[in-house]
């Protein structure tokens, strides 16, 4: 899931949590209608996603703004689960054992 943050207050306790948490995160100064904003950029699996709303509430109340989309596909980054180990195939049981 991508997960986008957008917030007029100062963000820094909340990117230093997200990251606290193996979350890799992108920050980008923009402007917004009412002048000055961050946005914060997250790549996340599903059932991660509780947890960083968690944070985004407790750390941006009570104007957390922030939108969420599908990804259909994420290459490289500070995403964890792409650099986990694929299991072994001959612990799959795939394979017959041999004579």
């Amino acid at each position: 899931m991508l997960v986008r943050i957008i917030t007029h207050h100062n963000p820094e306790d909340l990117i230093a949590s997200l990251k606290s948490n193996n979350f890799g995160v992108t920050v980008v100064d923009a402007v917004g209608k009412h002048g000055p904003v961050r946005l914060i950029f997250l790549v996340i699996e599903r059932k991660d996603l509780e947890a960083v709303i968690g944070m985004v509430h407790r750390h941006n109340p009570p104007h957390a703004f922030y939108t969420l989309a599908d990804v259909r596909s994420a290459n490289g980054g500070v995403i964890p689960h792409l650099y986990r180990k694929p299991p072994h195939r001959w612990l799959s049981g795939r394979y017959r054992k041999g004579k």
